[in-house]
């Protein structure tokens, strides 16, 4: 049978934030590590200003709060001895909730921005080398902008079409010869997928050996 040898991954890796190119230090047929070498580095001054702006909105927040909750207990105090109605009461505690809700909601929004940061930084995600470089030092992007593709190194897969006649004779772990032409070498590897399905006209079945 003649087959195909390919690649076990392959990525298009894609900006997950919005902002410049600061770095870029790969290039087509770059080698790279699994979350060691660095694919690219974007612009962080625009989520540093954010996260410095959810802080002051926090701080804000937080002497509000403060001060309501002092404004409360003293509410409470003042409806014990009958000075005051419950309904006012009910509005300090109204208030109060709605400062905690408030900033909750401002540190839910902050943790949002510090992971955005922590992906300003794009690292290669597996061990591979670059075959195409799709975005320059420079360029803006964002969320869903290609960077770079991305193909797996070490193990390479060796894929098959197994006639219907045949497709009996392989089974998931086999050991199978398979020659490599322009290598002019034979090497052995273990069947890793039988898909039992195949094209209807063809009465083929494809098949993967790990090599």
């Amino acid at each position: 049978l003649v087959g195909r040898l390919t690649e076990v991954q392959k990525v298009t890796l894609q900006s997950e934030v919005t902002g410049k190119i600061l770095a870029m230090p790969v290039d087509e047929g770059t080698a790279v590590v699994a979350g060691e070498t660095v694919i690219a580095r974007i612009d962080d001054v625009w989520t540093k200003l954010a996260k410095d702006r959810i802080a002051a909105e926090m701080a804000s927040i937080r002497a509000k709060l403060s001060f309501e909750e002092t404004e409360l207990e003293k509410y409470k105090e003042l409806f014990a001895k009958k000075v005051t109605t419950e309904s006012e009461v009910d509005q300090r505690q109204a208030t109060v909730d709605q400062y905690t809700a408030d900033l909750s909601e401002a540190h839910a929004r902050l943790n949002e921005t510090e992971e955005r940061m922590a992906r300003l930084v794009i690292y290669a995600p597996f061990d591979g080398t670059v075959v195409a470089k799709r975005a320059e030092l420079g360029q803006l992007v964002g969320p869903g902008t290609p960077m770079v593709d991305i193909i797996s190194r070490g193990r390479i897969d060796a894929r098959f079409l197994v006639p219907e006649s045949s497709i009996e004779r392989v089974r998931v772990g086999d050991s199978l010869p398979v020659y490599v032409d322009p290598l002019e070498e034979e090497f052995t590897g273990e069947v890793v997928l039988l898909v039992p399905y195949g094209p209807t006209a063809s009465r083929t079945f494809p098949i993967r050996i790990s090599l």
